[in-house]
């Protein structure tokens, strides 16, 4: 170990990150930053490999059979979206949890059936969760290139909360940290 390693309050490279200060971090980037620190980068990336390779089921809530022909067994096994394996969405929904304490995403429904036809992951950073006078839930999302906004019903997202406080708005593990 350097003499740096074992002196905590030894001067420090401004240039340089560090897990316990926030000098370094850009708060619009935080996460960008953080997967620079080889160890955030390998936890994330380990944790985000592991929860996307697992066997996904539709349970009947009544007998805790598998249900092989639930219509939104396709989306979650085969295609989430045009883009994305089911790995792939997985990966991204848990690392967007990890590194933001939320990932989301829309719910695409059938206009015709109301059944889900895609899950199209939202940016976290673009997602605002707001509460109405009436206590009602809504994500507000805005479009990246258009700058459209949206406001999205919880029927309408899926959100993947880290811990949390208040049941609403996950903390990320960097957060805490």
């Amino acid at each position: 170990p350097s003499k740096k390693a074992a002196n905590p309050g030894a001067p420090r490279s401004p240039d340089m990150l560090y897990l316990d200060s926030t000098a370094g971090w850009p708060l619009e980037n935080s996460a960008d930053n953080a997967l620079k620190v080889s160890a955030v980068y390998r936890a994330v990336t380990f944790c985000a490999d592991t929860i996307s390779v697992m066997p996904c089921f539709v349970m009947d809530q009544q007998t805790h059979v598998r249900d092989e022909k639930h219509p939104l067994l396709p989306v979650l096994t085969v295609r989430p979206n045009e883009g994305m394996s089911p790995t792939d969405y997985k990966r991204l929904m848990e690392t967007n949890r990890l590194l933001h304490g939320s990932g989301y995403a829309y719910i695409r429904r059938d206009p015709r059936t109301g059944r889900v036809v895609e899950l199209l992951p939202l940016m976290p950073d673009l997602v605002n969760i707001q509460m109405d006078a009436e206590r009602h839930l809504h994500y507000l999302y805005t479009v990246p290139l258009s700058g459209k906004g949206y406001d999205l019903m919880p029927s309408q997202v899926i959100h993947y909360k880290a811990f949390s406080y208040d049941g609403i708005n996950g903390i990320s593990p960097l957060q805490f940290a």
